[in-house]
C-alpha cells in the first residue's frame, strides 16, 4: 500500500514540476544568489520585501557572554511546563556557558562543582528538572547577581 501511494505521489510530482518550481521560487528557496530573482519572492501578508543590506548582516548567534549580558539587562529566561522554553533549551543554554559559570551555578545550587563540563551540565540539568519540581518553573534570576537559577514553587 505504501509503495503504491509513494508511486502515485511521485507521478503527480513529475506532472506538476512547474507548480513545484514556482513554489520554490516564491518561497525564495531556489532564487539566484545574485538577487536578480528577488522580485519573484512572495510572502503572504508582506507587500514589499526589502532585501537590501543582507550582505552587511552580521553573525546572529548568541555567545554565552552575551546571554549573561542580556540577563543582566533585565531579560529573563524561564524553563518549565507552562513556559516558552523546555528542557532542550535548558540543556542548550547550559552547554553554551563556560565551565566557570557552570561551577558557579552548581555551587549556588548546593551541587558538586567538580568534574568535566559534561558532568556539571548533567548535574545541573538533573537538579533543575527533578521529579519533585515537575510543574514548577525554573527562572534565570536577574535581580540578584548571586542567584543564577532559582526554582519557583507553583504549588504554594
Amino acid at each position: 500500500m505504501t509503495t503504491w501511494i509513494v508511486h502515485r505521489a511521485w507521478e503527480r510530482i513529475k506532472k506538476e514540476r512547474d507548480i513545484i518550481r514556482d513554489s520554490f521560487l516564491r518561497a525564495g528557496i531556489t532564487t539566484r544568489p545574485d538577487g536578480s530573482q528577488d522580485h519573484l519572492i512572495s510572502i503572504k501578508g508582506i507587500e514589499n520585501i526589502d532585501f537590501s543590506g543582507w550582505e552587511k548582516a552580521g553573525d546572529t548567534s548568541i555567545k554565552s557572554e552575551e546571554l549573561v549580558d542580556r540577563l543582566c539587562d533585565e531579560e529573563e529566561l524561564s524553563f518549565g511546563p507552562d513556559e516558552e522554553y523546555g528542557e532542550d533549551t535548558l540543556i542548550f543554554t547550559l552547554r553554551r556557558l563556560k565551565v566557570s559559570q557552570l561551577r558557579q551555578m552548581a555551587s549556588l545550587n548546593n551541587i558538586s562543582s567538580l568534574g568535566k563540563k559534561s558532568d556539571l551540565i548533567e548535574r545541573l540539568r538533573s537538579h533543575l528538572t527533578t521529579i519533585e519540581k515537575v510543574g514548577d518553573s525554573i527562572t534565570v534570576q536577574i535581580e540578584d547577581p548571586d542567584v543564577v537559577f532559582a526554582v519557583e514553587d507553583s504549588h504554594s
